[in-house]
């Protein structure tokens, strides 16, 4: 097997190194004579190559090929899983990952990201995760709420943490690492009332939604309406797919006349990339914004949206977020206890509003 081979070429090329066959900054044999002299395939090579590179044994420049550095073996101390469901695309949940995988790789822990695809007609599809498990994870991080997926690890005896958008009953977890959204919403809703809003229209996937969040809205005497976006390629969606989906959902509302005689005060996208394309659709729909529709989107980078006016925004710092996630993970590896992060979503209230 191709993965026994590249196993077998790095440990004899490492050792070849680690005897100092080739100084720092002497090149080693290309890839055609590594193949030659181990009688391997390119991918089973490369896949060496990248191991030792990996371990800070080599560094590989473009027209040159892998040069040796002169030091020895970096050793990986173990391994964190971070798992999240559905689009493998989103912005959130990459860039939180991004920001652990940076502040664990300098404490010496290997970092892995998986990504599992959503279908509510099909039963999640768990082989990525038991691969990771079988070859070895010391820490799970899971970004969802599925239990089958903290079971597969809690089963394994690796502790598993769970990062959720809301309190969830999660036992089997060993923690639940919570993104407390009440002081957003509370903030949110205190500015419409100002503003006299009473119709507010919320445009999201299809999904269940903070019942707290409405009941807020009621109370504060604005009538909510939701359009819900169908996930019509589950696991499968792209930007362009999300930005056309806000575009037709707005477009087709306002295209039924009652609804353009009596609009809406304010539009809220649950996701940027739904304002991307919601947004002119209302302005196609003959509304300006904000002197007669006013807006408030979701946002995990606040630069997206560049219409020539600011947004009102919802807004989830995924790079702060990790940093204090990782902070709490890399404790734990320790042995140390410690208590989880609360994460905090902000309102950042903007002209349009």
């Amino acid at each position: 097997m191709s993965c026994t081979q590249s196993s077998r070429i790095a440990d004899e090329l490492r050792g070849e190194l680690d005897a100092g066959r080739w100084r720092a900054g002497l090149p080693l044999p290309s890839v055609g004579e590594l193949r030659s002299r181990f009688g391997a395939g390119e991918y089973a090579v490369r896949a060496a190559l990248k191991r030792l590179r990996d371990e800070g044994l080599l560094v590989v420049k473009q027209g040159i090929g892998a040069l040796a550095t002169g030091k020895g073996a970096w050793r990986w101390r173990g391994r964190v899983a971070f798992v999240t469901v559905g689009v493998s695309g989103s912005y959130y949940s990459q860039m939180l990952a991004r920001q652990m995988s940076s502040r664990l790789a300098d404490a010496g822990w290997d970092f892995a990201f998986i990504s599992i695809d959503s279908n509510r007609d099909k039963p999640l599809d768990l082989s990525a995760v038991k691969r990771h498990v079988s070859a070895g994870v010391d820490f799970a991080v899971c970004c969802c709420a599925e239990t089958e997926i903290v079971d597969a690890f809690v089963r394994a005896g690796i502790p598993c943490v769970v990062v959720s958008g809301s309190e969830r009953n999660i036992p089997q977890a060993d923690a639940v690492v919570c993104v407390d959204r009440r002081r957003c919403f509370d903030d949110l809703v205190r500015v419409l009332k100002e503003r006299g809003a009473k119709r507010l229209l919320e445009v999201d996937y299809e999904r269940k939604r903070d019942r707290g969040f409405k009941a807020q809205l009621t109370g504060a005497g604005i009538a909510v309406r939701r359009l819900f976006g169908a996930w019509e390629k589950p696991g499968r969606w792209r930007v362009g797919d999300i930005r056309e989906a806000g575009r037709r959902m707005v477009a087709d509302y306002f295209a039924d006349a009652r609804n353009r005689a009596s609009p809406p005060d304010v539009v809220m996208f649950d996701d940027d990339y739904y304002a991307a394309g919601g947004i002119p659709a209302i302005l196609e729909a003959g509304f300006r914004i904000p002197d007669d529709i006013r807006v408030v989107a979701w946002s995990n980078t606040g630069d997206e949206l560049a219409f020539g006016f600011s947004l009102a925004r919802l807004e989830n710092d995924p790079l702060e977020q990790g940093g204090e996630l990782a902070e709490y993970v890399l404790k734990r590896l320790a042995g140390r206890k410690a208590r989880p992060p609360r994460l905090y979503t902000r309102f950042i209230p903007g002209t349009s509003l």
